[in-house]
């Protein structure tokens, strides 16, 4: 390959992978709790992601597990940060023979598109 052709698509790849990424702007911090009596769903919004950076429980029941888009996922199987992208579902399963909270620690960012 000449170094003509070669230079044409190093200009190419380069320039096309400028526009295929968009930045990510700080929003807020956001505390989710979920527990037997205020058991809730939450969504990632359109045009945001969320950075979950950590997962707590209020004692060390073993039947409180977080759950990430309809998968039952143990707290020792996440690695942090856990990014979401928009359209994810996060909130918990607990055994309502146990008294539990789980709080989800997450940083909200807008998706800026250039």
């Amino acid at each position: 390959m000449d170094f003509k052709k070669l230079l044409l698509i190093l200009c190419l790849f380069v320039g096309l992978n400028t526009f295929a990424q968009n930045r990510l702007e700080f929003n807020q911090v956001i505390n989710i709790s979920s527990n037997t009596t205020n058991y809730s769903l939450d969504t990632v919004p359109q045009k945001k992601v969320w950075k979950i950076t950590g997962i707590a429980a209020s004692n060390s029941n073993p039947y409180a597990r977080p759950i990430i888009n309809n998968n039952d996922i143990g707290q020792e199987y996440i690695t942090y940060p856990y990014w979401l992208k928009e359209g994810s579902i996060i909130g918990a399963f607990i055994n309502s023979n146990y008294f539990n909270t789980l709080e989800f620690s997450i940083i909200e960012f807008n998706i800026i598109i250039d």
